[in-house]
């Protein structure tokens, strides 16, 4: 597990999209495993929430779209690492197969 969390925050350090917070270090102290990130001023999207209620259709959309243009990023990045790992790499055999 904490062999995991260092690789994902390592991955997620390497990333540079203006919509992912970036990671600086990845730390452990004893048994604890932590992740030094920029610090971001606002408020979390959930207190806004609560305080305001539910948001108006064309800033959830711009939201939305951040998060998810965020996510094809982290995703494309897992894609790319996965697929030049030494771990994953194999050759095809006929047609393609596995």
């Amino acid at each position: 597990m904490a062999e995991r969390f260092k690789r994902e925050a390592r991955t997620a350090g390497s990333l540079s999209h203006p919509h992912i917070i970036p990671i600086y270090a990845v730390k452990e102290a004893g048994e604890l495993l932590f992740f030094v990130m920029k610090f971001v001023e606002g408020r979390p999207l959930d207190g806004i929430i609560r305080e305001v209620g539910a948001l108006p259709f064309p800033m959830a959309q711009t939201i939305m779209q951040q998060v998810g243009s965020a996510l094809a990023t982290r995703i494309a990045a897992a894609s790319s690492i996965a697929t030049s790992s030494p771990r994953t790499s194999c050759s095809t055999s006929t047609a393609g197969r596995w």
